[in-house]
Formats: structure tokens, C-alpha cells, sequence
């Protein structure tokens, strides 16, 4: 039991770092996007994909949290999560790889 508790406790302890990491992500968008609208510069192509990169994992997190609503959502989330890699796709946010 001791062994299982650990074990919970070391993944819920990543999940808020991922959490966090996430978070520190979505200050560095506004950041951007912020000195665009103050300055009328234009974004660099390095800022242009990272940007385009966390619209992508908004998405995802959008998609994760409809999923989760649903009835029964928890196991039709790790469901979804299972076959989308068997078919080729990755709706599992950046920060959570």
C-alpha cells in the first residue's frame, strides 16, 4: 500500500510541475503578444512558432477539459489519449511529455 502511495504522490507531484511549467508558458505568450500591441513590432519567426505551438496545447487542454465533462469522462479521457497515439495523434500538451 505504502509502495502505491509513492508511487500517486510522485505523479501528482510532476502533473504540478507540468502545471507550473505551463503556467510560466502562458506569461511568456502574453509577453509577447503584449510587446506586439505596445510596439507594433512584429514577431520574430522563433516567437511567431511558439506561440503557435501554445495555441496548439490551449487547444488540447480545451479538448481534455470537454472530454472530462462528460459522463465518465476520466475514462474516456485516457481512452482518447491511448488510441490517438495508435492512429498517430498527440493531444497531450508540450508540458505534459
Amino acid at each position: 500500500m505504502n509502495k502505491n502511495i509513492k508511487h500517486l504522490q510522485k505523479h501528482f507531484n510532476q502533473f504540478l510541475l507540468n502545471c507550473k511549467k505551463e503556467g510560466d508558458d502562458y506569461k511568456k505568450v502574453q509577453e509577447i503578444i503584449n510587446k506586439y500591441l505596445k510596439d507594433r513590432k512584429t514577431v520574430t519567426k522563433e516567437e511567431y512558432d511558439y506561440i503557435h505551438m501554445k495555441f496548439q496545447d490551449y487547444l488540447k487542454i480545451a479538448a481534455s477539459g470537454a472530454i472530462i465533462a462528460l459522463p465518465a469522462g476520466t475514462i474516456l479521457l485516457a481512452l482518447v489519449v491511448k488510441y490517438s497515439k495508435k492512429v498517430g495523434l498527440d493531444i497531450t500538451p508540450s508540458s505534459f511529455k
